[in-house]
């Protein structure tokens, strides 16, 4: 769950929560395996996630995340973010 934001304002204060949302229902209905579903739901929790968490999280082999985390990027659902040797991927905020 996201982190909640906390606001004060003179005499008053105020907690904001903000509703988790299902990676199964925002991208239920393009077609994605259940490991890449897992993978973004993950990716949407933690605001990012690595070739190797997805490996773990959708309990692929590394050929298979990579072909599969391709797709994702393909279809404009995930990008690569950072660097070299180092880097991640995160939802693209755009999409359906």
């Amino acid at each position: 769950m996201p982190e909640p934001e906390f606001e004060s304002r003179a005499a008053a204060f105020r907690t904001i929560f903000y509703r988790t949302i299902s990676a199964e229902r925002k991208f239920g209905s393009l077609g994605l395996k259940e490991g890449q579903v897992k993978s973004l739901q993950h990716a949407l929790n933690k605001g990012k996630i690595s070739r190797l968490e997805y490996e773990q999280i959708a309990g692929v082999k590394s050929a298979t995340a990579k072909r599969q985390i391709a797709d994702l990027v393909k279809k404009r659902i995930l990008a690569k973010k950072g660097s070299g040797t180092v880097f991640w991927y995160e939802i693209v905020k755009d999409n359906p």
